[in-house]
């Protein structure tokens, strides 16, 4: 995983490389202008509620080293995982999908 997305733009391309079926999910809302939290909001956490039991363990592990990497960034990027994905996370019910990688893949970034 490289660094985390600069734009908004490279935040869907990164996600999709991930999850290729989060670009076709997406595809509908394509020409809008998005910010990091709004495709969290209304885009992305809808889908991975959705998908969320599908995803392979391999896909989980890289998500949550992207999440971690986009936390330690700052910025506004740190601000939609914090506020839009993981604070949804349990009231959307995926939670338990993120959450231990999530912590495994930040103590790797802090060593």
């Amino acid at each position: 995983m490289k660094s985390c997305p600069a734009t908004p733009p490279e935040l869907v391309t990164a996600l999709a490389d991930i999850f290729p079926t989060f670009m076709v999910y997406r595809e509908a809302d394509e020409g809008e202008v998005k910010t990091y939290h709004s495709i969290f909001l209304f885009d992305f956490n809808p889908y991975f509620a959705k998908h969320a039991p599908e995803f392979t363990e391999k896909q989980l592990k890289i998500f949550s080293q992207l999440l971690a990497k986009c936390i330690d960034a700052q910025g506004s990027l740190q601000s939609a995982v914090e506020t839009c994905f993981l604070e949804h996370a349990h009231q959307m019910g995926f939670a338990r999908y993120v959450r231990p990688y999530l912590k495994s893949a930040r103590a790797e970034l802090a060593q």
